[in-house]
C-alpha cells in the first residue's frame, strides 16, 4: 500500500485505496445488517455499477499513461469494465432479474467483459515474450480451466445442469459464465506462478478476478438450488473482488512497464499445477460419475484432450526450435572463439617481445617465440617450468630472489599491474641479459588465475647508454681541458697585456671570449643533465631556510642584474626546506637569469618562497616577471632540452636551452615539482615546490642517488 508522505498530504493512490476500503466497508455494513431484503438487493446493484464506473476510469487513466502491451492490458480491462456496465445497464432497463428472468443480451455483454478481462491478464506479461510462450499460456490455461470446471461440473453443478431449462442460448450462457470464470482465474494464478517483475500488482489483480469468479459460481449454485438472490453476505465476494481490482488499478508500479523479458520458459510447477488439475479431474471423473458422460461433460473432456496434445506438441515444437537455435548459436560462437584464438595466436607469436603467462600454481603455460629465442631455450622446453628459478637471474652474490616479492607474485597477489620493472635474465648458456619488465594479473569471473609477463631486451639500449656515458666522458675530460686554455689565452689578448689591438680585433676577441663561455655552459649543462638522468648526481640533503637560499641566488646573479638594469628583489620569503643547497640555488638560478634575459631594462623581477596553499607540507617558490609572456601551447614544452618560447632567443639572449630542463630534473630529484604560469604581454610565474622540513639545522645526509629507479633488478615490496 502507499506511504502517506513526510508532508502530511496523501498522494492520489493513497486516497483513492481509502476510498475504496470505505465504500467495501459500507457495502459489508449492509450486506450484514437487518435491513430488508429489496434495501440490500439495491445497494449491491448501485454498488455494482459505481465500482464498475471507477474501475473503467481508472484503467483508462492507466492505459494513457503506459505503453506497449501494458497500455493494451488497461485497455482491454477498460473494455470489460464498460462491457459489463452495459450489460448490468441493459438488464436494469428492460427490467430483467437474473433469477427468474434474465437477459440474454445482458449476459452476452458480461461474458464479453470475462473474455476481454482473459485477454488482458495475457498482456499483462513483461514485453518481449515470444509468441509461442503466449500460446502456452493460454493452452495451460485452457487444461487447468477445463480440469477445474470438470471438477466443479460433477461436484458442485450437477443441480446446475439439471436445472437448465429455457430458451438455449440461455442455457448456453449459463454454462459459458462459470467457464469463463474458471479460465479467468487459472490464468491469472498462472501469472503468478511464473515469479515474474511485480508479483503484489499481480496477486491483487488475480485474487480480485478470483473473488469474482467465487461470487459468480456460488451464485450460480444457489441459482440452480432455487435460494438465489441479490442483498445476501455472498454478494460481497463481487464487491471484494471489484475492490481488490481497485486497489491495483491505482498502485504506483501499475502504470509502470516491467523490463523486457530475457529468458523466457514455461516453469516447472506452472506444468505441476496444469497436470496436477487434469490429474484431479480424472480422479474426480473415476471416483464421483456413473457410467457414461453427460452431454456437457463430454465436450470439456474433447476439449481438455484436444488442449493437452496441441500444449504438447507446441511445447515439443519450441524446445525443438529453442534447441536448435542454441545449438546454431553455440556453433557461431565456438567458430568466433576458434577465430578468435587464431588472431591471439598470430599476434602472440609475431610480437618481437617475449611474452610468457604463468598459471595459478606458478608454471609457465604459454609462451611465444620470441621470448624462447631470447632466452635460449624452445617453447617445449619452458612450458609447465617455474619461472623463477629457471631464467629469473640471482642477487650479485649469488643468492636468489625471494620469489615471494617477484613481480609476478606481486600481479597476481595484488590484482595489479607492475609496469617498466627492471630486471635479469639469465639464458640457458649462463650469460645474463636485462630486461624491462611489464607484469599483469591474468582475470576471469572467479578472481585472478594467473599472470602475463611481457618483457624486452635491454642489452643494446643499455650498450648505448653506455656509448654515451664514454662520450661525456670524452667531452667533460678532453673537450673541456683546451676549451679552457682557449678561453684563458683569449683572456689575456682581450686584456692588452701582450700586444695591443685595434677596435677591429678587440670586437673579435670579445665574440671568441663570448663563444667559448657559452660552449662552456653548453658543456656542463650537458653533463648535468647526463648525471641526473644516470642517477650519477649526488645530492646532500639539509635543513635550509628558503631566505638563505634565495639570497644567495641574488648574490651570485648580482652582475647579471646590474650589467641588464632589471631589478630583482626578495618578496616575502618564509619557510625552511629539505634541500641540497648547491642544487636549489642553481634552480634559482636559472629560473631569475631567464627572467632577467626577457625583462626590459627599468622592470622589475620577484623572488618569493612561504608554504604551499595547495599543501602545507610543502614550500612554495615562485620568480615573477613582467616580460613579453609565454603561449599557452608552451608553457609545458619549454621544460624539455633544447626548448625555446623562439627558435632566435638562443642568438638573441644566449643561453643553451637546458637550463629549465635541469631545473625540473632537480626539482623532481628533491621529490617537488616545477610548473609554468604565464599572460601574453603581461608576464610569466615560475614556480616549484620543496619538501618543507623543521627550522633546526642538521648534518647534511647523503642521499646517493635518490632519484634513480634502475638500481634494483626487481621489486623488493
Amino acid at each position: 500500500m502507499a506511504v502517506i508522505p513526510a508532508a502530511g498530504r496523501r498522494t492520489p493512490h493513497t486516497t483513492a485505496h481509502l476510498l475504496v476500503a470505505g465504500a467495501v466497508t459500507v457495502v459489508a455494513l449492509v450486506l450484514l445488517s437487518p435491513l430488508s431484503l429489496s434495501v440490500r438487493s439495491a445497494t449491491t446493484g448501485i454498488a455494482l455499477v459505481v465500482l464498475a464506473v471507477a474501475l473503467a476510469h481508472g484503467t483508462w487513466r492507466n492505459a494513457r499513461a503506459c505503453t506497449g502491451t501494458r497500455r493494451l492490458a488497461w485497455r482491454l480491462f477498460t473494455a470489460a469494465a464498460a462491457s459489463a456496465i452495459i450489460g448490468n445497464g441493459w438488464a436494469a432497463a428492460v427490467g430483467a432479474d437474473p433469477v427468474s428472468s434474465p437477459s440474454v443480451v445482458s449476459d452476452c455483454w458480461i461474458a464479453l467483459g470475462l473474455a476481454l478481462s482473459v485477454g488482458g491478464l495475457l498482456a499483462l506479461r513483461a514485453s518481449g515474450v515470444r509468441s509461442a510462450e503466449k500460446a502456452l499460456l493460454v493452452l495451460d490455461g485452457l487444461v487447468a480451466g477445463s480440469a477445474v470446471l470438470l471438477i466443479t461440473t460433477i461436484a458442485v453443478y450437477s443441480q446446475v445442469l439439471d436445472s437448465l431449462s429455457g430458451p438455449w442460448l440461455h442455457q448456453v450462457m449459463t454454462l459459458t459464465f462459470p467457464f469463463l470464470d474458471v479460465v479467468m482465474v487459472t490464468v491469472a494464478a498462472l501469472l503468478l506462478t511464473e515469479n515474474r517483475t511485480q508479483p503484489v500488482l499481480l496477486g491483487l489483480i488475480g485474487g480480485g478476478f478470483a473473488l469474482y469468479a467465487i461470487g459468480d459460481l456460488a451464485f450460480a449454485a444457489r441459482t440452480a438450488a432455487g435460494s438465489s438472490s441479490f442483498g445476501t453476505p455472498w454478494d460481497l465476494a463481487w464487491i471484494a473482488g471489484y475492490g481488490m481490482f481497485l486497489v491495483a488499478v491505482w498502485r504506483p508500479d501499475a502504470t509502470v512497464t516491467p523490463p523486457v523479458t530475457q529468458t523466457v520458459r514455461t516453469p516447472v510447477r506452472r506444468t505441476v499445477l496444469v497436470f496436477g488439475l487434469l490429474a484431479g479431474a480424472l480422479a474426480v471423473e473415476v471416483t464421483t460419475s456413473g457410467p457414461g458422460l453427460d452431454v456437457v461433460r463430454q465436450p470439456l473432456w474433447v476439449l481438455l484432450a484436444a488442449a493437452v496434445g496441441a500444449r504438447q506438441t507446441l511445447l515439443t515444437a519450441d524446445n525443438a526450435g529453442l534447441r536448435a537455435g542454441l545449438e546454431r548459436r553455440v556453433q557461431e560462437q565456438t567458430a568466433d572463439l576458434r577465430r578468435m584464438a587464431r588472431q591471439t595466436e598470430a599476434l602472440v607469436t609475431s610480437v618481437a617481445d617475449g611474452i610468457y603467462g604463468v598459471g595459478h600454481d606458478g608454471l609457465v603455460s604459454f609462451v611465444n617465440p620470441a621470448a624462447a629465442a631470447t632466452l635460449g631455450y624452445s617453447v617445449e622446453d619452458l612450458l609447465g617450468r617455474d619461472p623463477h628459478d629457471t631464467f629469473h637471474a640471482p642477487q650479485a652474490d649469488g643468492t636468489p630472489y625471494p620469489k615471494e616479492t617477484c613481480y609476478v607474485a606481486q600481479a597476481m597477489q595484488d590484482n595489479a599491474t607492475v609496469s617498466a620493472e627492471a630486471d635479469r635474465y639469465l639464458r640457458a648458456d649462463g650469460t645474463v641479459i636485462p630486461v624491462e619488465v611489464t607484469a599483469s594479473p591474468l582475470r576471469d569471473e572467479a578472481g585472478v588465475r594467473g599472470a602475463v609477463v611481457a618483457f624486452r631486451d635491454t642489452t643494446e639500449r643499455h650498450e648505448v647508454e653506455r656509448m654515451k656515458h664514454e662520450f661525456l666522458s670524452v667531452v667533460s675530460h678532453e673537450l673541456r681541458t683546451p676549451l679552457t686554455s682557449i678561453r684563458g689565452s683569449l683572456g689575456l689578448l682581450s686584456g692588452g697585456g701582450i700586444l695591443e689591438l685595434n677596435p677591429a680585433a678587440e670586437r673579435m676577441l670579445t665574440i671568441a671570449v663570448d663563444g667559448t663561455e657559452r660552449l662552456g655552459r653548453l658543456i656542463n649543462d650537458i653533463l648535468d643533465i647526463e648525471r641526473i638522468e644516470s642517477g650519477r648526481l649526488s645530492m646532500e640533503l639539509s635543513s635550509y631556510a628558503a631566505a638563505e637560499l634565495v639570497q644567495r641566488c641574488l648574490d651570485e646573479l648580482a652582475g647579471l642584474t646590474a650589467s641588464s638594469g632589471v631589478v630583482v628583489r626578495a618578496a616575502q620569503v618564509g619557510g625552511w626546506v629539505l634541500a641540497d643547497a648547491d642544487r636549489v640555488v642553481q634552480c634559482l638560478a636559472n629560473l631569475v637569469g631567464n627572467a632577467v634575459k626577457f625583462s626590459p631594462a627599468g622592470a622589475e623581477v620577484e623572488v618569493s618562497a612561504g608554504p604551499d596553499p595547495a599543501d602545507p607540507s610543502r614550500v612554495l617558490f615562485a620568480v615573477a616577471d613582467h616580460g613579453r609572456g609565454i603561449p599557452e601551447d608552451k608553457l609545458e614544452t619549454v621544460f624539455q632540452p633544447f626548448e625555446q618560447v623562439d627558435s632566435s632567443d638562443s642568438r638573441d639572449h644566449g643561453g643553451t636551452g637546458l637550463g629549465l630542463a635541469i631545473t625540473r630534473q632537480i626539482v623532481e630529484a628533491h621529490g617537488g615539482r616545477v610548473w609554468a604560469t604565464s599572460v601574453l604581454g603581461v608576464g610569466t610565474t615560475m614556480r616549484f615546490t620543496l619538501t618543507r622540513t623543521t627550522p633546526r639545522p642538521h648534518p647534511p645526509t647523503p642521499t646517493g642517488e635518490p632519484h634513480d629507479r634502475t638500481t634494483s633488478p626487481r621489486s623488493r615490496a
